[in-house]
């Protein structure tokens, strides 16, 4: 009988703080996206099925400006759903650091 090896991989997947960057709305996404949402699958290569949100079950309708607290004022794009859009810069919620993707501007 033989040795029977398994490979498991294991993800660390790291939790965030960020909070909405207000004014954002006018900002045109990159040439060759229809919207910031598309941005965001085009670069991560996958459709989000709900909003990016730690524990958030609704739909993403939207590619949410971010950035992260306490780490400066970098934007980020995450797919968020409404309700998480509209709340104020004030308010921070937790999403999985390896989500965001930068703005490049």
């Amino acid at each position: 009988m033989g040795v029977v090896l398994y490979e498991i991989e294991v993800l660390i997947m790291a939790s965030i703080t960020v909070k909405n960057k207000k004014g954002t709305a006018e900002n045109l996404p990159p040439d060759g996206c229809t919207s910031w949402l598309d941005y965001w699958i085009k670069v991560k290569g996958k459709k989000p099925v709900f909003c990016e949100v730690n524990a958030c079950i609704e739909s993403p309708e939207v590619g949410g400006h971010v950035f992260k607290t306490g780490h400066g004022g970098k934007e980020y794009v995450l797919p968020i759903c409404e309700i998480h859009s509209d709340r104020s810069e004030d308010e921070s919620y937790q999403v999985w650091e390896d989500d965001l993707v930068p703005v490049n501007s």
